[in-house]
């Protein structure tokens, strides 16, 4: 197996709004760079932290999406005390129309989410 490139981003983003009641809002919206997965073997890793407030009836969800694909899906969450959230994010090219991709979550009171997700996303023009 050929050895990726890392591409490294330096960006912080914070996001503190109020949602929408039902639906889904775009907490944070990142573009990958035409030339991210130039070759087979290429990759790119990301790390997110997210932080909830207490709340005692307020459910939520948080979905993270690649090429319009959910890869991670934490379900539904009732977190009366807060909570945080951890996600390192895999996305690796298998060719010019596929990539592998895994989320790895942790969390300091979710005990529900999945913590580790794989999905092969096909169909793609990289």
């Amino acid at each position: 197996m050929p050895y990726g490139t890392l591409q490294i981003s330096d960006t912080v983003a914070s996001s503190q709004q109020t949602v929408a009641q039902y639906g889904e809002d775009n907490l944070y919206l990142d573009t990958t760079a035409a030339n991210t997965f130039d070759a087979d073997g290429r990759f790119l890793e990301q790390r997110e932290s997210i932080t909830f407030v207490a709340h005692a009836t307020a459910s939520r969800r948080v979905r993270k999406y690649f090429a319009g694909t959910v890869i991670w899906d934490s379900g539904t969450l009732t977190l009366s005390l807060g909570a945080e959230f951890r996600l390192v994010t895999e996305i690796i090219r298998e060719s010019s129309t596929v990539v592998r991709v895994t989320v790895t979550a942790s969390s300091t009171s979710a005990s529900t989410i999945p913590y580790v997700t794989h999905t092969r996303i096909t169909g793609l023009t990289l």
